[in-house]
């Protein structure tokens, strides 16, 4: 018990120790670096985690802190798996241009599923299907990158493109003039 109340009387102090270790932890166990911002959000959500059990009387208080603290880990969580897919993407770049585009697909694919709100994985992997031969699988990718982002001319232009070649010229033709007026 005397540990507990000292855990107590220690506060935000000790619970921000416990944050600090628990982000050098996950970066040792899982040999991924979680970066300065995952880093912090772990930290702060334990510190969160720490006042939420800190009063003076010893007892649990059901303050913002608690519900806070939730909020860096979760935030903490989508900014490792967004890193993850970086990571995952720049592998199957890194395939792709020294010629394994077929290895490479599947680093795409596997990017896309991390975190498919990422047009750039989008459009590798639809890039990667056009030079396999991959064409209607390559529309939908591109597809996928001018949803995800429809300003981004890269994507109307390479789906006109993906389209020309399916023989589908009225589709690729409104693509292509998308494409012209992003630019």
């Amino acid at each position: 018990m005397r540990y507990l109340s000292a855990w107590r009387r220690g506060g935000l102090a000790g619970a921000g120790l416990v944050g600090l270790f628990v982000a050098l932890g996950v970066q040792a166990f899982f040999h991924f670096p979680l970066g300065v911002q995952a880093s912090a959000m772990v930290f702060w959500g334990a510190v969160g985690l720490g006042a939420a059990w800190d009063d003076d009387a010893g007892e649990r208080q059901t303050v913002p802190w608690a519900w806070l603290s939730l909020l860096f880990v979760a935030g903490a969580v989508l900014t490792l798996r967004q890193a993850t897919a970086s990571a995952t993407l720049n592998s199957g770049t890194v395939l792709r241009e020294q010629g394994r585009v077929s290895e490479a697909l599947r680093y795409f694919r596997r990017s896309t599923q991390l975190w498919p709100e990422d047009p750039r994985a989008w459009m590798r992997l639809g890039l990667a299907q056009d030079a396999l031969s991959q064409g209607e699988e390559s529309v939908r990718s591109f597809s996928q990158a001018a949803l995800v982002l429809p300003g981004l001319p890269e994507a109307w232009s390479n789906l006109g493109l993906a389209l020309g070649k399916l023989g589908q010229l009225a589709d690729a033709q409104q693509a292509s003039e998308q494409a012209l007026s992003l630019n």
